[in-house]
């Protein structure tokens, strides 16, 4: 009786506790954001921004509508070609693992993104939304940039089919540009917005761990050994249980900001999709544009 009574003391603290550091680290919106908001997450007040009804859910099923009129539009990451993840465009981060990709990733950035703003017409573009919301918040605007005297992706679509999750991982374009770079974020953030996502029961939960620990070694080491889906350092992974982290259920609709460099994860899909359109933002000081990229 003692011990069963003691053990759920422990685990209604540990909820409690849960729900206190949520509550303390996750700042929930409707709508809209302001610059203010922004701030919050800037400044590492909160872990996570997230804006619920971002877009309406009837212009989500018309964008998804959208999105799969096409076959064959979704591919595989060149370096997760085992994971059921699939994404339209080639991303940053797959040139840092295969360098081969780099031109190709150029060449391809401005004819994809007017692929993509083409194929949501007469709907406005989610990856448009958010930089353009962007824009209208900071001083000096949002812009996509340059890397390596090319213009970069500006924003692409992501797909977590049934059985497929994105492990633990990082980003830091910082440690991923191979040459002098055109810029270099001083805070990284990444932003998704949620058009299609799994029934109740059905996961795709993105879980975020307030912890960032070295970048450089972990991608030295991917690219080094070829461990192509190995996203965070063993010695990271074994310590995670210990740090303070939160799980958001998104809802359709939902648009979440976040610091990548902080060890995030996508939970298993185990039906439907989990569709999100996405792209990375840099803050590099308070007199230049955000650059947004992906």
């Amino acid at each position: 009786m003692t011990n069963t009574t003691s053990n759920k003391s422990v685990e209604s603290d540990t909820v409690e506790n849960a729900a206190n550091f949520y509550n303390r680290k996750v700042l929930e919106l409707f709508d809209s954001f302001t610059l203010n908001d922004f701030k919050r997450l800037m400044s590492g007040e909160v872990l996570v921004l997230r804006v619920k009804n971002y877009i309406k859910k009837d212009i989500c099923k018309k964008l998804i509508e959208n999105l799969y009129s096409k076959s064959n539009l979704f591919e595989r990451f060149s370096f997760a070609k085992t994971l059921d993840v699939f994404k339209i465009g080639i991303n940053f981060s797959e040139t840092c693992i295969n360098h081969s990709l780099l031109d190709k990733y150029f060449d391809e950035a401005g004819k994809t993104q007017r692929f993509l703003r083409e194929l949501q017409s007469p709907y406005l573009c989610p990856i448009d939304k958010v930089r353009l919301d962007l824009d209208s918040i900071w001083k000096y605007g949002a812009v996509i940039p340059t890397m390596y005297g090319r213009r970069m992706f500006g924003g692409f679509y992501r797909s977590v089919e049934k059985g497929g999750q994105l492990p633990p991982h990082q980003n830091d374009l910082n440690e991923e540009t191979t040459n002098k770079a055109d810029f270099s974020p001083k805070i990284e953030f990444a932003q998704n917005v949620f058009l299609d996502f799994p029934d109740a029961g059905q996961v795709g939960e993105f879980q975020v761990w307030d912890h960032m620990p070295g970048y450089a070694d972990a991608i030295d080491t991917l690219i080094k050994d070829n461990k192509t889906e190995q996203f965070v350092l063993e010695k990271e992974l074994n310590d995670l249980d210990s740090k303070p982290s939160v799980i958001i259920k998104p809802e359709i609709g939902d648009l979440i900001i976040f610091r990548p460099k902080c060890i995030h994860r996508v939970n298993e899909v185990k039906a439907g999709r989990r569709v999100t359109s996405c792209f990375h933002f840099a803050y590099v000081n308070d007199n230049e544009p955000l650059r947004c990229w992906i």
